[in-house]
Order: structure tokens, then sequence, then C-alpha cells
């Protein structure tokens, strides 16, 4: 365990300077993705405390908190952060209201971006390589 900002500084030292990783491009974007859902996690719990039920946003912001101050190994801060958010129930009600609110339009673009990153994953996971 480690405190919030220590993750965040050493995520990104790990995205941009490849520090306490592998050295190779792989290890940087799986860094980089899961820095990515673990903050956009923390942002979607800090929007649902003002836009949900308050007892279901207090606990979808605690969860992402609590996986926020679990240190993986090495320069990996942010290790299986997808995963662990996934099980987090509350999140998926969070992002269908938020989603929810755009036109039709940026719906779709919701849709065919999540598609395409499906995608992405698929293919590197069928490469032999882990995906959280």
């Amino acid at each position: 365990m480690a405190w919030p900002w220590e993750l965040v500084t050493n995520a990104r030292n790990a995205v941009l300077f490849g520090t306490n990783i592998n050295p190779d491009w792989f290890s940087r974007a799986y860094t980089f993705h899961d820095m990515f859902f673990a903050l956009s996690g923390l942002s979607v719990g800090l929007w649902s405390v003002r836009h949900m039920r308050l007892s279901l946003g207090i606990l979808l912001l605690a969860s992402v908190l609590y996986i926020s101050i679990l240190h993986g190994p090495g320069g990996y801060a942010f290790d299986s952060a997808p995963r662990r958010l996934v099980v987090v129930a509350p999140i998926h009600l969070a992002l269908a209201l938020w989603v929810d609110r755009f036109i039709p339009r940026y719906r779709w673009i919701v849709v065919t971006v999540s598609a395409l990153w499906l995608g992405v994953l698929a293919a590197w996971f069928a490469s032999g390589r882990w995906v959280s």
C-alpha cells in the first residue's frame, strides 16, 4: 500500500521515462493503460457522489480510493486497475448515467471507441500478452 500521489508519480515516471519497468513499448503501454483506467475511475467516483444516490456514490468513491492505494510490483503502480475496477458494481451505473447525458451522436462515439479498444485488447491477448 502507498499514498495515492506516490502511485501517480510512479506511474507517470514509468510511462514517460520507463522507470522500474521492462524497457519495451508494451510495458509503457500497459502502464499507461492502467494509469488511464485508475484516474478515470477516480473521476467517475468523484462525479458519482453528486449525480447518483449518495450511498452508491460513496461506495463507488471509497472503492476507487482503496484501489488507488494498492501499489503494484516495481514501477507498475496501478497494476491491474481495470480488473479491479470492473468488479465495483456502481461504476457501470455511473458510466451509463454519464453517457446517457450525451446527445445520441456522442453516445455512438463512446460505443465506437469502446469497441475499438476491445479490439486492441483482444489483439494483445491473442499475441500472448497479459491483459488486465
